[in-house]
């Protein structure tokens, strides 16, 4: 069809067909590509006006956003506890609630003691440093999941600061793809799990018990984005953002948060 054929119903019809199969992210997406295409169009003087003004973003099928129960994330994490591998890596997932690229993508001199500066990625089995990224993300790191990092630091010969943190067995960055059918897919059969262990399934679940701290759930996860200058760079977790991990990590396990120790006041005129 010519574009100066499209009038708002064709757009409508192609909408609500693919509504009926695909997700709500991909209904989305078409809907503004199309709207923008179109404006393209006008600004281009093919088209007198937009026909996707009277077109409203249809309704979609309910997207499946599982999480894991609270009283099963102990389950999960008293089932690896004999590896101190696959520990740090759930604690890191349920707690530090990275993404599995940035998990992958982990070197030991990203390891701060109690945050991590994450600065490159891993997908494919490929680590994926970005030249061109000025900006880096840093990421707290509660009590027990640095206990369970440092348990495996001493287990794991490879700990220079440019090693990676976990290495495959060919000395490579460990394949998601590979870590999840051979870990996380038993795993979860191993448990009776009605709920895909993923890592977006455990970055969902920590957004979700925390969502009453909507801010500092979003600044742990990285879903703002970061202004590329040094001041930025510089700037420190803020304490809001450490207590809400250290008592989302204890009410999980069951244990008591750190308790902070003040410095003494400086009494100098």
């Amino acid at each position: 069809m010519r574009l100066t054929d499209i009038e708002p119903q064709h757009v409508a019809t192609f909408l609500d067909k693919i509504r009926k199969d695909y997700a709500r992210s991909v209904v989305l997406n078409v809907w503004t590509l199309l709207g923008a295409i179109l404006e393209d169009a006008v600004d281009d003087d093919i088209l007198g006006k937009n026909p996707m003004r009277r077109v409203p973003m249809p309704k979609t099928k309910l997207p499946y956003k599982p999480v894991l129960d609270t009283q099963l994330l102990p389950r999960v994490l008293n089932a690896v506890k004999d590896s101190p591998r696959d520990s740090a890596i759930l604690h890191i997932g349920t707690f530090c609630a990275m993404r599995p690229a940035e998990v992958f993508g982990l070197h030991w001199g990203s390891f701060r003691g109690d945050h991590f500066v994450i600065r490159n990625s891993a997908w494919g089995g490929k680590l994926l440093p970005d030249q061109a990224k000025v900006e880096e993300r840093r990421v707290y790191i509660p009590p027990a999941t640095r206990a369970a990092i440092v348990r495996w630091r001493e287990t794991t010969k490879v700990i220079r600061p440019n090693d990676l943190m976990f290495l495959s067995k060919n000395g490579t960055p460990i394949s998601i793809h590979n870590y999840r059918n051979r870990v996380l897919v038993p795993l979860a059969k191993k448990l009776e799990l009605v709920v895909p262990l993923t890592f977006q399934v455990l970055r969902r679940s920590h957004a979700t018990r925390n969502q009453k701290r909507a801010k500092d759930a979003q600044m742990h996860l990285g879903h703002r984005s970061i202004v590329t200058t040094m001041n930025i760079y510089a700037q420190e977790i803020p304490e809001s953002v450490k207590q809400m991990v250290e008592e989302d990590e204890a009410l999980v396990l069951k244990t008591k948060p750190e308790k902070k120790t003040r410095k003494p006041a400086d009494t100098r005129l």
